[in-house]
């Protein structure tokens, strides 16, 4: 059995978000147009005005199409196989590898994951930040392997 979770997956579709960048972006087009129909001068203000209102649009549109705008920062996943443990719950935070063969014994917990390894090291794995059905999925994946592997699991 294996796991592997892209935790910055692509969300769904919103057309409040779509229509909300569009607004946008068209106050930040406004903005210089009405300002040469004035014949008044565009100031820097008018331009960080234009800048800021125009990227919000673009943010906006991004988000509202289904994209995750955190993926261009960095990643955030769960990779569970016959091999190893990798898990990286948040895109600010380590990404945390340990390998079957140096467990000896896995504490699995509504908010962490507790990892008894070989050399007597405990290795703790926070994971409250994930959804109930990642949970899930990594609670049976986990107690297949343990099975397969005849290494000592407790899930609560």
């Amino acid at each position: 059995m294996e796991l592997k979770k892209d935790l910055l997956a692509n969300g769904k579709r919103s057309i409040f978000r779509m229509v909300l960048g569009l607004l946008f972006l068209l106050i930040a087009g406004h903005r210089p147009i009405s300002k040469t129909m004035m014949n008044v001068e565009i100031t820097t203000f008018d331009w960080a005005y234009i800048v800021i209102f125009a990227l919000n649009g673009i943010m906006h549109l991004v988000v509202g199409f289904g994209y995750s705008l955190n993926k261009l920062f960095g990643r955030a996943f769960i990779v569970i196989n016959q091999e190893l443990i990798s898990v990286k719950t948040k895109i600010n935070r380590k990404e945390t590898t340990v390998y079957w063969k140096e467990i000896k014994c896995i504490d699995f917990s509504y908010s962490k994951l507790v990892i008894g390894k070989a050399d007597n090291a405990k290795l703790n794995i926070a994971i409250g930040d994930l959804t109930y059905d990642t949970k899930k999925a990594m609670k049976a994946t986990i107690a297949q392997i343990t099975d397969d592997k005849n290494i000592a699991c407790t899930v609560q």
